[in-house]
């Protein structure tokens, strides 16, 4: 699935479509509204990430996202709630969402797409590279890239490997804890 424009009256609206195949043609289908799309440029070029406090990967997902709205002039009004004021528009952690007088919409950065479903996905592949076998890793970097592409965040080479490296960190932290889960249920059989 991927998100595409369509202008109505001169105004740029998201969709999220997917791709089917019907007699041999392909034909796309609107799989959800996402909304109006605003466009962004972020304050600053390059995000610091210090991912050293990161202790899951749900930790890891948000701080690259505080990250990303502060960058685009986002201010925190409490825990769960960013707001821009220039844009007037609101973001919302619990549910990934932007809204603009209480409609959806989607900010467009870079060349990407930074609404709900891309957020979605960058944390589900975030999970997923921690959780996923060795020999899948490498494939798992890739998807991340793709996600954070998707998204419009650009990261420079050093941001890149530093997030690899906390994602590596937390694979380390996971496999000792399974280690150790092994080990006490083993024990507990005896």
């Amino acid at each position: 699935m991927f998100v595409r424009i369509k202008k109505i009256k001169g105004i740029p609206y998201a969709y999220l479509v997917k791709n089917t195949w019907k007699k041999g043609k392909t034909i796309q289908k609107t799989v959800k509204y996402l909304g109006r799309v605003i466009g962004v440029k972020p304050l600053s070029e390059s995000l610091d990430l210090s991912l050293d406090s990161m202790s899951s990967p749900k930790d890891l997902f948000y701080s690259l996202v505080n990250k990303q709205l502060l960058a685009l002039g986002f201010k925190p009004k409490n825990k769960t709630v960013y707001f821009n004021k220039e844009l007037n528009v609101e973001f919302n952690f619990r549910s990934l969402s932007f809204k603009q007088q209480n409609k959806n919409c989607v900010l467009k950065l870079n060349d990407g797409f930074v609404c709900d479903h891309n957020l979605k996905r960058l944390r589900k592949v975030i999970e997923g590279s921690v959780s996923c076998r060795d020999e899948d890793f490498y494939d798992s970097g890739k998807e991340l890239a793709r996600a954070l592409v998707d998204l419009g965040f650009i990261l420079q080479k050093d941001q890149f490997q530093k997030l690899i490296f906390g994602i590596l960190k937390l694979r380390e932290e996971n496999s000792k804890k399974i280690s150790i889960n092994s080990e006490f249920e083993s024990n507990k059989k005896s």
